[in-house]
């Protein structure tokens, strides 16, 4: 985002103390500072017109100061009507503006592709697109200022300033030169502080301390019908409007409250978590899924299969029961939010879709695969000690693992599930494997070929942030899994729902955030899994010795 500060000299200015409004420019055609020149009728304020909020110093961080009545093009600039918030921050900045302490303001804006270009130094900036507008304490452009009602004609006004520049001109003593350098000195501290605290923010909110990309994302969702139908779905949550909600999606309101209630979302965009889920998921792409609208379900757990036996004629079939017991899965609710501001939900060249579905997708699948592997209460992960599968002990530590502990592994499961059966681990551990070498020789055991398909005696090997490192657990953790993972069972509620947490309080960096206090809302989801396993003694895991 570019900022362009702009200010003009008084006589008068337009106040409204029953509206707390005030008359401005927010930018003219003239040079700043900063050797720019914004074009007013360069500009775009569609996307604006849809939430006008005013800031004060471009800190989106904080409470609105305001809103815009209108803006008018003339041929000085861009003209706004400003209403300043009947808050306590809202009247002291109405009064040190009808005051005369604070009198500047500024445009926070984007350049589309081909939209500016440098002709003998001067940035000529003759389209852009109107994000925000702000007041600020010191100005770039030296004529944007709280409007006069002038009481000269405009060229009597215009003389008036070239003569005074001719007397300033004339007068050019040191005192003068000093004070243009200090206000020179002042201009560029202020450009540096405006740079740091964007900077900040965008680190705050992206993890990176560089300015975002003024290109907004290009992706195949972005204005499709699509896309503006869950837009439009989006937008009748957050503003809790049913008359804005696409008709097709009306029936998809359930009651309810907490992560069970709010609206669920539609088929086809849960099918697109799901499909994403299957590729990002772990334990989603290879347990078995159960999906279901019931809360408990009762399955059969195996610990040894029934025998075959053939019979003579007329003889009495023998029988053969298998070992089971019965385990209760529970589908138990959880939730996640994810925060964005209105105005990026009623960007419409934003791919709203996209982004929500890849933060739906990527939260639910580290929910899963942390609870399927290391367990979140009340599941427990196939890492559990307590969940039955068939231990081989690799070594007091994971560094010591051996190749013949994985050959170990390898034999510990039944043969008919060996064609499913692949090998998960951390990349720690893998990385351990992978220095293993022969004593006689010094080669190392695994091939290059193996390294580069990541296999390991033929079988697929899949590496996972949520298996224990070999920097992590105790003794008796388990860190490596071999097994056919068909066996767990992952139970899953065939639906997602979706509300609107936009007064919710949430925890980040360690301080509690008030969404509404920072003008952002929480897509509050809401899934709801269980994890169990079918025959978990056809599985293997590699445990290190102690507890």
């Amino acid at each position: 985002m570019f900022t362009k500060e702009c200010q003009e000299n008084i006589y008068r200015k337009e106040f409204n103390d029953e509206e707390r409004t005030i008359v401005h420019y927010i930018t003219t055609k003239s040079v700043d500072r900063f050797m720019d020149i914004v074009y007013p009728e360069g500009m775009d304020d569609t996307d604006y017109r849809k939430n006008p909020i005013v800031l004060f110093a471009h800190d989106s961080r904080k409470l609105t100061i305001g809103k815009n009545i209108w803006l008018k093009r003339d041929s000085k600039g861009i003209l706004a009507k400003t209403q300043f918030a009947d808050t306590e921050l809202g009247r002291e900045l109405y009064r040190l503006n009808r005051d005369g302490y604070l009198n500047a303001w500024s445009i926070g804006f984007t350049i589309p592709e081909g939209g500016s270009e440098i002709i003998d130094g001067i940035n000529h900036i003759k389209k852009w697109i109107l994000l925000e507008y702000s007041n600020v304490p010191i100005p770039a452009n030296p004529e944007c200022l709280n409007l006069i009602l002038k009481e000269f004609q405009l060229q009597n006004l215009k003389k008036e300033i070239k003569t005074k520049e001719e007397k300033m001109d004339e007068k050019k003593t040191t005192e003068e030169s000093g004070m243009n350098g200090s206000i020179s000195d002042l201009v560029g501290i202020m450009k540096r502080e405006t740079k740091s605290v964007l900077k900040e923010f965008f680190s705050e909110k992206n993890g990176s301390t560089s300015l975002p990309p003024e290109n907004l994302p290009n992706t195949a969702n972005k204005n499709s019908d699509s896309d503006k139908e869950y837009r439009d779905f989006i937008r009748s949550i957050v503003y809790r409007n049913n008359s804005i909600m696409p008709e097709k999606f009306k029936n998809f309101l359930s009651e309810g409250s907490g992560t069970a209630g709010g609206y669920t979302v539609p088929p086809e965009y849960y099918e697109r978590i799901m499909s994403k889920l299957w590729d990002s998921s772990v334990i989603r792409k290879n347990a078995t899924l159960i999906s279901t609208e019931r809360k408990d379900l009762l399955i059969p757990k195996l610990s040894t299969l029934p025998a075959f036996s053939f019979v003579n004629e007329g003889s009495k079939k023998s029988v053969s029961n298998p070992s089971f017991e019965q385990i209760q899965m529970s589908r138990h609710d959880g939730g996640f939010i994810i925060l964005m501001s209105k105005q990026l939900i009623e960007d419409s060249k934003y791919d709203l879709q996209g982004f929500v579905t890849d933060m739906a997708t990527r939260v639910i699948s580290n929910a899963i695969d942390l609870a399927g592997f290391k367990g979140i209460s009340p599941i427990k992960g196939i890492l559990d000690t307590s969940v039955s599968t068939t231990d081989v002990l690799i070594g007091g530590s994971p560094d010591e693992i051996t190749y013949d502990k994985l050959i170990e592994m390898i034999s510990a499961v039944p043969s008919e599930t060996l064609p499913n059966c692949k090998w998960y681990m951390h990349r720690s551990m893998w990385a351990q494997i992978k220095k293993l070498k022969y004593s006689e020789n010094g080669e190392y055991v695994i091939t290059p070929d193996e390294k580069k398909s990541l296999t390991l005696e033929g079988f697929p090997v899949v590496l996972s942030d949520y298996i224990y490192s070999i920097y992590e657990g105790s003794p008796g953790y388990r860190y490596i899994v071999f097994g056919d993972l068909s066996y767990m069972l992952l139970m899953m509620r065939d639906s997602i729902t979706l509300n609107v947490s936009d007064a919710a309080s949430v925890e980040v960096g360690g301080s509690q955030i008030n969404l509404w206090q920072q003008g952002l809302v929480g897509l509050n989801f809401g899934i709801a899994f269980d994890i169990g396993y079918s025959y978990p003694e056809v599985i293997a895991t590699g445990r290190t010795g102690g507890a």
